[in-house]
């Protein structure tokens, strides 16, 4: 059996839904949330205020204390990549190409500049030869 870490309360919100094999306008009707405060959870734009922790726990059959202790637990701060990668997973391929193209530019403008950052987080400087 698979076993997923999980380290956000999104990422265990998307981890649920997956076990479900909902969607996650199912988990918002369920729960009585609306669609796009689920998406901004869930997206890292909002944070989960109490009717949203109320509704989630009516979805999934738990108790709100349950679910606070759950987001409590899992409140650590999602990195940049992942925040982007849960905004574009659900756009076209073309959306997705054309953000990917965009990076690509925004980098090449970087180092046109004489520096870019790295993956690592250091700034690395390309102008001299």
């Amino acid at each position: 059996m698979y076993y997923q870490t999980v380290t956000t309360f999104s990422e265990w919100l998307m981890s649920e839904l997956d076990k479900r094999g909902w969607s996650r306008s199912e988990a918002a009707r369920r729960g009585k949330i609306s669609a796009s405060m689920f998406d901004k959870v869930i997206n890292g734009y909002a944070q989960p205020g109490m009717r949203f922790i109320e509704g989630i726990a009516r979805a999934f059959g738990m108790s709100p204390s349950e679910i606070l202790e759950i987001a409590k637990t899992n409140k650590k701060e999602t990195p940049i990549s992942e925040r982007i990668r849960n905004v574009v997973i659900n756009l076209s391929e073309e959306d997705q190409t054309d953000i990917l193209e965009y990076a690509r530019h925004r980098r090449r403008l970087a180092e046109e500049r004489g520096r870019y950052e790295t993956n690592k987080g250091t700034t690395r400087d390309t102008s001299s030869p």
